[in-house]
């Protein structure tokens, strides 16, 4: 891995920061950079701070609410209707109007750079976070990273850094008045529980 960062292949894709969206609970405080070292590719030594979007909103659904609050029971995911009442969409912007500029850790780029998709699928986020702190540390110009969601892996997501000059529209739409929810929960078999049945 290591020679491969070393050899300055990094593929760069553009990608508009208005296609980008984000599933938050806070949509004032977005976009929050994160440096926790909770997920997968913040950085390992918790000095910039990464926040996670998607281009389409199943990513963002399944890579959230389903990864976070959602049960596979019996063939359906379960939901309480609360999760879904807490979250907003938020649109990315950028004042600068130039698209983003991302690392390529998808399809051939990233097989040409050595890697395979353990990197967006594996439990174990170190190799992962290690990738993103060489890609922070060897191209300046990269805003962040695309990569293959492990949550939908027909789709990508987005790793963003800070620093990249994004913001998010300051009016987010309630997930539950979007279009296309119906069909999102079609899509994966979810049952929304009403708030007073959940047991806690």
């Amino acid at each position: 891995m290591a020679a491969a960062h070393a050899s300055g292949q990094w593929p760069l894709v553009e990608i508009e920061a208005a296609s980008l969206i984000r599933l938050t609970r806070c949509p004032a405080t977005e976009p929050y950079w994160g440096r926790g070292r909770r997920y997968r590719f913040d950085d390992p030594a918790g000095v910039y701070g990464v926040t996670y979007g998607a281009e389409r909103l199943d990513v963002a659904f399944a890579e959230t609410v389903l990864h976070e609050q959602g049960a596979f029971i019996d063939g359906r995911w379960v939901i309480d209707q609360r999760r879904i009442d807490e979250r907003f969409i938020v649109r990315f912007g950028r004042s600068t109007g130039q698209p983003l500029r991302l690392a390529d850790l998808t399809g051939s780029a990233l097989k040409r750079l050595g890697l395979n998709n353990d990197l967006s699928a594996s439990d174990n986020y170190l190799p992962s976070r290690q990738v993103s702190a060489a890609v922070h540390a060897q191209l300046p110009q990269a805003d962040g990273i695309v990569y293959v969601s492990r949550q939908l892996n027909t789709h990508r997501a987005v790793a963003l850094f800070e620093g990249c000059a994004v913001a998010c529209d300051p009016q987010p739409l309630a997930l539950a008045a979007h279009p296309d929810f119906p069909a999102l929960l079609d899509q994966f078999g979810v049952e929304l529980l009403p708030s007073a049945a959940s047991p806690d």
